[in-house]
């Protein structure tokens, strides 16, 4: 987890309106089972309760996440005016009005172990700063951990397998993972690491077959010198020989999971071209699935200058920057060329229409027409929009490919749709879609637009 030793708080003032989602949607299981609503309490300063004693629900539906929620609609968050995950949002911005919720979290964070093995500089989570003693445990019980599966995992969409520490000092880290992929595959899994603890066989294997989706990498430089700058106490060669067992790993056993990231943060001694390149054709040659930039504004004095937002170095790899679909690795990269056929389309209010469209590949990364876990592969996504381009209906249409396309390639696609009821002009918006993932839109790939008339 990157952290600062302190994350700064928002400033209140009365002309702008308050907002944050995790009281509705995410808990954070902490080592020793206390529940907090956000990830951003590394020091355990707003606790709402022990999951080792008390029901999800019951802490869900406390006092604490009730007077977080209370606060936030009144838009007096006393309880968050130390927290960097609460935003200025604009005033019309609807905040939910329940305070006793229904449903339970969609998304749950674990932190199996709140000590780590490496000492990253002016981390709030390094051995430093002393987090391990706001914990009264320093590792997850088993018990408290499949008690908490066992109660959110049948509405769970997400579990983040990380908080602050090393996950994968937990000796039964692994098995935590298969534990919940076995019981609710429908989960999303993923997990953070600096992945030096992943160092033998048996480990890489594991966690292979543990249906794991998704795992980061945190290597912040491409040799060993800018590496320990910031993750002291590391082994640049180790880390970078795991990462390439793992992709070896997953070849072999067939997986399409876990994808894999490098994710590297861009300080002042890592951010030249050179480190930057040399990143990229190790990335290449280790065959991860991923490698993105993350942009930090600490620790003070350390952060890449070079990349503040707004500098024209920044727009270079805004594309490449930490994101869904970002990617600093051309031939991964997910770009398409979208012509749709015909002037306009014309159709009759309620009654279904026919549309086409020439799709080409004209990123880096082959688009898989199907997937095992229905993950990741490519469709042609069609939104529904009004006259103005405001969006209507996000799943108007889907198309699937009628086979993988490769860069360069190209192929026709067609679409079955039924028509507003309300007579009028609209317009649609197609778009691939990395299915389970995110739009191409958000890496920078145009969208095409199409009228459509309706009478």
């Amino acid at each position: 987890m990157i952290g600062t030793t302190n994350p700064a708080p928002l400033t209140l003032r009365q002309d702008q309106r308050f907002y944050c989602a995790w009281p509705w949607e995410t808990v954070v299981l902490m080592s020793d089972g206390t529940i907090v609503c956000g990830c951003a309490d590394p020091f355990k300063k707003r606790p709402a309760g022990n999951a080792a004693v008390l029901t999800l629900r019951e802490i869900w539906n406390g006092p604490v996440f009730g007077a977080i929620r209370n606060g936030l609609q009144k838009n007096d968050p006393v309880l968050c005016s130390h927290c960097n995950l609460m935003q200025v949002v604009d005033a019309g911005v609807r905040v939910p009005q329940e305070t006793v919720l229904t449903h339970m979290p969609r998304r749950l964070f674990v932190e199996p172990c709140v000590s780590c093995n490496l000492s990253c500089l002016e981390a709030c989570c390094n051995h430093e700063n002393g987090i391990h003693f706001t914990r009264n445990a320093r590792l997850l019980a088993w018990e408290t951990y499949t008690k908490v599966i066992d109660e959110l995992g049948p509405e769970l969409h997400r579990i983040d397998f990380f908080n602050y520490g090393e996950s994968f000092i937990h000796p039964r880290a692994i098995d935590m993972i298969a534990y919940a992929k076995s019981r609710y595959p429908q989960i999303y899994l993923f997990t953070s690491t600096n992945g030096l603890l992943l160092n033998t066989e048996d480990k890489l294997k594991g966690l292979v077959a543990s249906g794991i989706d998704e795992i980061t990498f945190s290597v912040d430089g491409a040799t060993q010198d800018t590496y320990v700058r910031y993750r002291r106490g590391g082994d640049f060669n180790k880390v970078i020989r795991i990462m390439k067992r793992l992709a070896e790993i997953k070849q072999e056993m067939a997986s399409e999971t876990p994808f894999i990231n490098w994710r590297y943060i861009l300080f002042r001694w890592n951010d030249s071209d050179e480190e930057m390149n040399l990143a990229r054709r190790l990335a290449t040659e280790i065959s991860v699935d991923k490698l993105c930039w993350e942009i930090t504004d600490h620790p003070e004095n350390s952060a890449s200058e070079r990349f503040v937002p707004g500098r024209p170095e920044h727009e270079q790899i805004r594309h490449e920057i930490w994101s869904a679909l970002g990617n600093a690795m051309p031939q991964k990269t997910l770009r398409a060329a979208i012509q749709p056929k015909g002037l306009f389309w014309k159709a009759r209010a309620g009654e279904l229409f026919h549309g086409s469209a020439e799709v080409q590949n004209v990123g880096g990364a082959v688009w898989k027409n199907i997937s095992m876990k229905n993950r990741r592969h490519v469709t042609l996504g069609v939104q529904l929009l009004d006259e103005q381009r405001r969006l209507l209906n996000r799943e108007f249409a889907r198309v699937l490919l009628p086979r993988p396309l490769s860069a360069g390639e190209k192929t026709a696609l067609h679409f079955q749709a039924r028509a507003p009821e309300a007579a009028g002009h609209y317009w649609l918006k197609l778009d691939m879609v990395c299915e389970g993932i995110e739009w191409f839109e958000s890496c920078g790939s145009p969208p095409a637009f199409k009228r459509l008339q309706i009478h």
